[in-house]
């Protein structure tokens, strides 16, 4: 099912089916796990006693330990939920204790270990899983952004693709194989997968995001555009998408359009130093130094440190005539750092 808001960066817990009922199981609903590895809500196994895939008769021992699993498990969760991560991990250990052959804690447990940013202990837990269940796609997907967390993009990238290759329409395999293209600078495969994404999940509004960005990169502005327009159709207050719409339509020459949307973010974010060092960019190009040198010193009051701004700040005190400010900015800008002012310095037009 593809959502219209989704923490995308988030880790998914295993959900198998019920062996009986079929329906997908809640992990914080009580589940007995057959011997042979079928998984059931604990209600529909007290119906039939025995697993019809195995014939295992459930004994009372079966469903005492799936009592006290589960019991593990719902204080794991509810501790992780307050963000006490670690005292999570001991119950998730109690948890693997009493069964250490089902998938659920062993999930979890990597889960937690990804949001500690331990990727390579929650790689090993993913792996326990997939050791025992090799399709769990929930698991792949994990290890998949372990992997790419420890920067290990090909096994990564194969995770995926076996999602894939198991489940064609996963929409979240193919928007992280498109972020991972992304993050090697592989734009134009990366865009095809948002495409793909869209293509399962039209509203997904990451998805339009990261399809903008890579468009951008591969300097398709016009696509851009579209993408970050059909961003903020979603979400109107995307900041993100808002920043860079402005961005493509000053790479474009469309400089009012680009303030329209300056204006906006610094109505809703006056410290947004970036916008304003950019509108006065904007309006540098369309020769209102003095709107300019009024937007650059908003971009400094955001961010005094700020040696690009500095150098523009220059660039226009240089321009107006202003010649006794302009040393005094740019020793500002050295004194900040001084091989970072040079650079940007050497690329300014105040040399000229």
């Amino acid at each position: 099912m593809c959502p219209v808001k989704d923490e995308s960066e988030n880790t998914e817990s295993v959900q198998d089916r019920c062996g009986l009922c079929f329906a997908r199981i809640d992990v914080e609903k009580e589940t007995i796990e057959c011997v042979c590895g079928k998984t059931y809500h604990r209600e529909c196994a007290e119906r039939i006693n025995s697993c019809p895939y195995c014939k295992h008769e459930f004994s009372s021992k079966d469903f005492s330990e799936s009592r006290s699993y589960h019991q593990e498990l719902e204080k794991a969760l509810e501790l992780e939920r307050k963000g006490k991560l670690t005292t999570a991990l001991k119950h998730y250990d109690n948890a693997i204790k009493l069964n250490s052959e089902k998938t659920v804690a062993w999930n979890n447990k990597g889960n937690a270990l990804s949001k500690m940013k331990n990727y390579k202990g929650a790689t090993k837990c993913y792996d326990k899983v997939l050791d025992m269940r090799p399709e769990n796609i929930p698991a792949l997907l994990n290890r998949g952004l372990a992997l790419r967390n420890l920067g290990k993009m090909e096994k990564a990238l194969k995770d995926f693709n076996t999602i894939l290759e198991l489940e064609p329409s996963n929409w979240k395999a193919m928007y992280f194989k498109g972020k991972l293209f992304s993050m090697q600078g592989k734009h134009r495969i990366a865009a095809e997968c948002f495409r793909k994404t869209l293509d399962q999940c039209p509203e997904y509004k990451k998805a339009w995001y990261e399809l903008g960005l890579s468009h951008k990169s591969s300097g398709s502005l016009e696509s851009a555009l579209y993408d970050f327009e059909a961003v903020l159709e979603l979400e109107p207050k995307d900041m993100g998408a808002l920043f860079n719409k402005a961005g493509v339509l000053k790479g474009l020459g469309e400089y009012p359009k680009a303030m329209e949307a300056y204006d906006v973010i610094t109505k809703m974010r006056p410290d947004h130093a970036a916008a304003w060092h950019n509108k006065a960019s904007c309006l540098m190009s369309m020769k209102d130094d003095r709107g300019a040198l009024k937007a650059v010193n908003e971009a400094l009051r955001a961010n005094s440190k700020s040696i690009k701004s500095l150098v523009l700040k220059a660039e226009l005190q240089k321009k107006l005539g202003m010649d006794s400010e302009v040393k005094r900015t740019l020793k500002t800008a050295r004194d900040i750092d001084g091989n970072i002012a040079k650079r940007i310095i050497s690329k300014s037009r105040i040399l000229n």
